[in-house]
């Protein structure tokens, strides 16, 4: 795909297609949350991919940030900071663009006042769904907990 084939979306596609995801998410974590609580997977079992999962994102998030990361390396790169310092200058003059004006007509600001006016009962739905199986698989989890670290 070249850059210039990409069709503009208007803030208010956007909020809606914003506010799918979320709903999709919602649903995702509903029903993950449902098998593993309903399913005969031990919850030590589920104990240990958690912690295989943190364990892996620690690594993954020290190669970016800390002493050696990819952020500390650039730091000491003066072409990587004048990027950046390009990047900030750039948001800086086009604030209004990027972020958006007071009366939400452009930029992040019209996208988060459309997403507001597109909140209904299926997205809140959606989210207590998510919270309620997540907390039977929490409780499934937490009954074993002193069992599955001994």
């Amino acid at each position: 795909m070249i850059l210039t084939d990409i069709v503009p979306i208007n803030a208010t596609d956007f909020a809606i297609l914003q506010i799918e995801m979320f709903k999709a998410i919602f649903s995702l974590i509903a029903n993950s949350s449902n098998v593993l609580s309903n399913s005969s997977i031990m919850a030590i079992d589920i104990w240990n991919a958690s912690y295989s999962a943190l364990s892996f994102g620690y690594w993954v998030a020290k190669s970016f940030i800390g002493s050696g990361g990819v952020f500390d390396v650039a730091t000491q790169n003066a072409t990587a900071m004048a990027n950046f310092s390009e990047m900030l200058n750039f948001l800086g003059k086009n604030a209004t663009s990027v972020f958006g004006d007071l009366e939400g007509r452009r930029g992040i600001a019209a996208v988060l006042k459309n997403s507001a006016q597109l909140v209904d009962q299926n997205l809140s739905l959606s989210l207590a769904r998510a919270l309620n199986e997540s907390s039977r698989l929490l409780h499934k989890m937490l009954s074993t907990l002193n069992v599955s670290f001994t």
